[in-house]
């Protein structure tokens, strides 16, 4: 199959554009820079996996179309920048040449293709059974250094969710999804002007008039803290009621599995006030080593009240075994006592009727 790249296209998945160079309904490029060719349309609007003929890998191109506001191009640009620098098995990697633009100021990026399942669709291949505590301390520890890389980099994505990363086939997590925000989003100047319409992020993140540079690393911990309760629960944090009060989301109890350490750490990304959120992610990090801690010292004495129950188990077994020993011993010594005096009254009764 060949899809069409145009956006506009009335029929972009047409049978008919199979091997074709030119699109049967709107007479757009099915073969980008002579060598990508479309064979899927990914779960973003303006994403597909390619095929690259010359190397035979198949690859991601974004393309974000028009993109005459300034403030936006800039964002693009940087984006290109940080991904051309990082190498991370979970970031996707862009080749020196994986960015460039057409003469309609429609822009591309080709990027790896990482192979896998979202997380949205890998709970519901699951039908949404929560995960466990050590494989979600795990993931969490995986993602928070994946967005390390791009935070140390001034780069935050504020709308994280359960379809922007991917479970790899080895087990191990990817953040694949990196589509930059419409320019509806922003206003002439530049600013952040979008609406909450993500199920995971920050309901401060998308107030109206908030400035895109007013966006920090807190607002992707939120999301984090959001996806993770969808993990651990099965259920969208919308589905949560919240404190009136505090605005908390009130989760826990749908994950009785799950240790206070480990809520509380959550909880911490998610708390309502930017402000209190962790700082980066080296304090995430370290929250986690602290629990991974907190637990194998919780294993440790567990083992030693085992290790000490069976040892009194064991001893008083021996002693009990022991007892018995003794006791059959005495029962022993008993019974040749008995048979001894058995033996010495019958001879004396026999030496006594003979000296009669």
């Amino acid at each position: 199959m060949s899809y069409c790249f145009n956006l506009q296209c009335p029929n972009p998945a047409d049978p008919a554009n199979k091997n074709q160079l030119i699109c049967c309904n709107c007479g757009f490029d099915l073969l980008l820079q002579n060598r990508y060719r479309a064979v899927q349309k990914l779960c973003g609007e303006d994403s597909f996996k390619v095929y690259a003929q010359e190397s035979g890998q198949y690859k991601v191109i974004t393309i974000n179309p028009l993109l005459d506001n300034l403030k936006i191009v800039l964002i693009m640009q940087h984006k290109v920048k940080v991904f051309r620098e990082i190498n991370h098995p979970g970031i996707p990697k862009m080749d020196q040449d994986g960015y460039y633009t057409k003469n309609d100021d429609t822009h591309y990026l080709v990027m790896e293709y990482i192979e896998g399942l979202t997380l949205k669709d890998w709970m519901i291949r699951r039908n949404k059974k929560p995960i466990s505590e050590k494989l979600a301390i795990k993931w969490l520890r995986q993602m928070v250094k994946i967005l390390d890389k791009f935070h140390r980099k001034h780069y935050y994505f504020r709308d994280i969710n359960s379809k922007a990363i991917t479970v790899k086939p080895d087990g191990n997590l990817a953040l694949t999804d990196y589509q930059m925000l419409p320019d509806k989003f922003f206003d002439n100047k530049g600013n952040f002007t979008g609406i909450n319409c993500c199920n995971f992020c920050s309901p401060s993140q998308y107030t109206i008039g908030v400035p895109s540079q007013e966006i920090t690393n807190e607002f992707d911990f939120f999301c984090l803290g959001r996806i993770w309760v969808f993990l651990l629960t099965g259920k969208h944090a919308k589905a949560f009621p919240e404190n009136p009060r505090t605005g908390k989301l009130l989760w826990r109890k749908y994950a009785p599995h799950i240790s206070q350490h480990f809520a509380d750490l959550l909880d911490y990304l998610m708390a309502t006030f930017p402000g209190n959120r962790p700082q980066n992610c080296q304090v995430i990090l370290k929250c986690i080593r602290e629990i991974k801690q907190e637990q194998a010292k919780t294993t440790s004495n567990y083992q030693e009240t085992s290790q000490t129950k069976t040892q009194k188990k064991q001893k008083t077994k021996n002693k009990k075994k022991k007892n018995q020993i003794i006791y059959s011993l005495i029962n022993w010594l008993n019974q040749c006592w008995i048979s001894t005096w058995n033996f010495l009254r019958t001879i004396s009764q026999y030496f006594g009727l003979r000296s009669r």
